[in-house]
């Protein structure tokens, strides 16, 4: 997943003219190009959400790629902007690793490879790219 998220990371930096925060180009970053983009949960109990009845036992999409999308939420939320990151999201607007007890297990050490990933990479390439050589599987020997 990191491999992933590190691509989106440096394309957004590519296309970026301003110095950015790694914290929030991170998070920005999650939020936009969403490795988790929906869960299925089951209403233990009957709820009514906004004029809708969901009955016990029913099967529940919860999208979190559409609230990462959601213009309410955030404003031109097609364009890249780390800056909106620079104070708390408001609860349960933010789930790039899913929610609560179900979330990844993994997020945190995520944000950490991702961190060092922007510090400590990527790593430099010669201008004219590595040589690479591709042959027919029969032609290769052991």
């Amino acid at each position: 997943m990191t491999a992933n998220v590190l691509t989106w990371i440096l394309k957004y930096l590519h296309d970026s003219t301003e110095v950015l925060n790694a914290v929030t180009v991170i998070q920005e970053t999650l939020r936009t190009s969403s490795i988790i983009s929906f869960a299925f949960r089951e209403a233990v109990e009957e709820v009514e959400l906004e004029g809708f009845l969901i009955p016990e036992g029913w099967k529940v999409l919860l999208l979190f790629k559409a609230i990462h999308h959601s213009e309410e939420i955030y404003p031109e939320h097609e364009k890249f902007n780390p800056s909106r990151f620079e104070a708390q999201p408001r609860p349960n607007t933010y789930l790039p690793f899913g929610i609560d007890g179900h979330s990844c297990p993994g997020s945190e050490w995520e944000a950490v490879g991702e961190e060092e990933g922007i510090q400590y990479g990527p790593f430099p390439i010669p201008k004219g790219g590595l040589p690479l050589k591709i042959t027919h599987k029969e032609e290769q020997t052991n």
